[in-house]
């Protein structure tokens, strides 16, 4: 076995009290996660990527940004706007 793999199956799951929101329902959970740098950079200067996830299905989307203090806001306003029309 891999370590990585044994430590998967040893992870326990969190005794903390959950926000109340209800993975099973979709769009209602989703988590944020910034990922980077990437090198090498794109040639428009891009090395990184906001990454959401929602919980209840796995959906991944992901935004490119050129550094991790780039607004998480304008990234959720984007992803907004890309889930309005869908």
């Amino acid at each position: 076995q891999c370590v990585i793999c044994e430590a998967g199956r040893r992870k326990q799951i969190s005794s903390c009290e959950s926000s109340g929101s209800i993975p099973g329902i979709i769009g209602a959970s989703w988590s944020c996660d910034y990922v980077g740098p990437i090198t090498p950079a794109t040639t428009r200067g891009y090395n990184g990527i906001i990454l959401f996830e929602e919980l209840a299905v796995g959906y991944l989307y992901g935004i490119i940004v050129r550094d991790k203090s780039e607004s998480y806001i304008e990234a959720i306003q984007n992803l907004i706007v890309i889930l309005s029309v869908m």
